[in-house]
Formats: C-alpha cells, sequence, structure tokens
C-alpha cells in the first residue's frame, strides 16, 4: 500500500540466491509487487529496489542445494518494510514485463554456467585419459574413449555456439 511518498511492503521470497552476500556487502533486491487490482493480474506487478537492511526486512530460512554453490540461496519475509517512491524500478504496473526480461536474462545465465561447467569436467576428464594408462596404452588410444570424449566435446561446442547466438538474439 501506498502512504505519502511512500510504499509499505509485506510479503516473502523463496530460493533467491546471493542473500547472505547481499548482506554482508550491502545492497539489496529487485522486487515486483502487488500494487494494482484489475481484471488482467499481469498488470497488477510494480518492481521495486528493496535494501537489504531496511527495518522489517528479515533473511528466512537457509537453502542447501546442489549445484550453483557460490552463492547462497535463502528467502526473504518483508514485515511492513518502508520504501520510497524513489526505489520504484520502471513505471507503475509494468512488473510482470520487467520479470518476463530478468527470466530471459536469467536463462542466458544458466547457459552460460552449464557451458562452463561442461568445458572444466571435459577438462578434467581430458587430462585423465591422456595420462592414464591401461594395458600399457592411454586411455585416449581406445576409440570407446576417445570416439564417446570427441563427440563430447563436439556437443559442448554446439550448445556454445547455440548459446551464443541466443544471447546476441537477446543483445
Amino acid at each position: 500500500r501506498k502512504e505519502g511518498d511512500e510504499w509499505i511492503l509485506n510479503g516473502e521470497k523463496t530460493i533467491i540466491r546471493g542473500l547472505y552476500e547481499c548482506r554482508e556487502m550491502g545492497g539489496g533486491y529487485w522486487v515486483p509487487v502487488r500494487t494494482e487490482k484489475s481484471d488482467k493480474p499481469h498488470r497488477e506487478l510494480t518492481s521495486f529496489f528493496v535494501p537489504i537492511d531496511s527495518e522489517g526486512f528479515e533473511i528466512t530460512e537457509h537453502y542447501r542445494d546442489a549445484g550453483r554453490s557460490s552463492l547462497s540461496t535463502a528467502g526473504f519475509v518483508m514485515h511492513d518494510v518502508r520504501v520510497p517512491e524513489t526505489h520504484m524500478l520502471g513505471e507503475r504496473g509494468k512488473g510482470f514485463y520487467q520479470t518476463m526480461e530478468g527470466f530471459d536474462n536469467a536463462r542466458l545465465l544458466i547457459g552460460a554456467s552449464s557451458c562452463g561447467v561442461t568445458r572444466k569436467i571435459l577438462e578434467e576428464a581430458g587430462k585423465y585419459i591422456n595420462e592414464r594408462e591401461v594395458f600399457g596404452k592411454k586411455l585416449a588410444s581406445y576409440e570407446g574413449i576417445s570416439f564417446e570424449f570427441a563427440d563430447f566435446y563436439a556437443n559442448l561446442e554446439m550448445l556454445k555456439c547455440t548459446y551464443q547466438h541466443v544471447a546476441d538474439m537477446q543483445d
């Protein structure tokens, strides 16, 4: 709800990346909130920047998950968090569209991360099959190993090209 030049925010978000890191470094989060009542729900959201040190902003459960372990994963609750009108991002009622754009960009980041992880795995596997000997020969000299490795590497290059094409289209 709006009070004067401030918005009073209540609600929660779960499975948010980097909350603990953000708390240590300062900053905040982009949060879409329902500011309108409409027969078109996609027009009810408005985006705000909410500083993580706002009174009433509380980090909740820390989730342990597999995969992207470089950033913490947690949730937060807002209890009557006061945010000035100047923290509104974009136009009122356009938060859904901004959210969808954010998902497009997030998918690009996921694609880049996946390519990077796969490349690292193949680098390690390549070292191993070129060093490890079985029956007096390097593993890489066996077609069953080297052909499979080549297929994996070719698929990675294909994915990388596809990802770069999608990034160009997004740009």
